[in-house]
């Protein structure tokens, strides 16, 4: 997907055939446009609206919308840079909208002077506006939405600051504390029906981060983590597969990965990239036509990224068909 006119680009969204993220543009400002590709053949539509002077990104896609920030500030589209609604808050100095339902938009928001964000559940609009931040937090971000409920994590206060992942149901009362049971810090970044993917410090590996999946209750988690060492996390889902990164040592850089349920079905993503690609990650996976889709990112070895999609046929018990179907990279050629 990425290509001679662009300096770096990744991928964090992917919606049946559609995809969104970022490029930063050879050119005048604003060079890094909140970005939408329509299809993997097709050519990037910039959604950087008139009025922006720095661009920004698209952080969530469902159906026909896109979500994200414009100059830092949260903001939705429907697939053109004409189409787009500033969402930030009253009061607000920055915010992002980081998922869609269609109707509704789930992020984040900070009010002057405050050191924390506050999560926000939107429904097309600035002025729809609603806080989820639970009492007695000291900080909360919503980075998914599905249905009618939202995810992310809280910081809750203590002798030490902890992070907390987090579920809502449209209200800040209706906050549940989703920590897995013994873990120490935790964050839930996506979510699709009733699956919830993240990450938790469990009570295994020194407390390092591992790839989790819940299904709807603290108890649920399921720890991913493929290595006996190393750290992992995940950042998609599409209910039946979960992606992210995993590292076999916490000295080597993150690669792509893809599993199926359990850290025995890890597949190595990064394995499939041409080139020489010195890490890679994960954020977003659909399926689409009898496909799992995957997009994300490799870094090069001069520290630009490159946005990329993997392609592959799906099994309903086991991952490996995947491999036999032979799962793919693709990247627009360049020109």
């Amino acid at each position: 997907m990425h290509n001679s006119g662009m300096s770096s680009s990744q991928i964090h969204a992917v919606s049946g055939s559609g995809f969104g993220g970022y490029a930063i543009l050879t050119g005048p400002p604003p060079n890094v446009p909140p970005t939408f590709w329509p299809s993997p053949s097709s050519l990037l539509t910039n959604l950087t609206p008139s009025t922006a002077q720095n661009g920004g990104r698209v952080e969530g896609i469902h159906g026909s919308e896109q979500v994200g920030s414009v100059d830092g500030l949260a903001a939705l589209w429907h697939g053109s840079a004409a189409s787009f609604v500033g969402l930030n808050p009253s009061g607000a100095v920055v915010s992002e909208a980081r998922g869609s339902n269609g109707t509704q938009q789930a992020g984040w928001a900070r009010r002057p002077a405050k050191t924390y964000d506050y999560a926000v559940l939107w429904s097309g609009s600035a002025a729809s506006a609603v806080s989820l931040h639970p009492t007695g937090a000291l900080g909360s971000v919503a980075n998914a939405i599905s249905g009618t409920r939202q995810a992310g994590y809280v910081f809750l206060p203590g002798p030490f600051v902890s992070q907390h992942a987090a579920m809502w149901s449209g209200t800040a009362a209706s906050f549940v504390d989703m920590t897995p049971p013994g873990a120490g810090d935790s964050e839930m970044n996506a979510m699709s029906g009733e699956q919830q993917v993240g990450w938790a410090r469990l009570a295994v590996n020194g407390y390092q981060q591992h790839a989790t999946l819940w299904r709807s209750t603290p108890e649920s988690a399921i720890d991913l983590h493929p290595h006996p060492g190393g750290i992992s996390l995940l950042y998609g889902t599409c209910g039946t597969a979960q992606v992210g990164y995993s590292s076999d040592s916490v000295t080597l850089g993150p690669h792509a990965g893809i599993w199926f349920g359990s850290g025995s079905s890890f597949i190595d993503l990064h394995a499939l990239l041409p080139g020489n690609p010195v890490q890679s990650v994960a954020l977003a996976v659909d399926e689409f036509n009898g496909q799992f889709i995957v997009g994300g990112y490799a870094s090069m070895s001069d520290g630009h990224s490159e946005a990329f999609i993997w392609v592959g046929v799906p099994s309903p018990s086991t991952a490996a068909p995947l491999l036999l179907a032979g799962l793919v990279s693709r990247r627009r050629a360049r020109r």
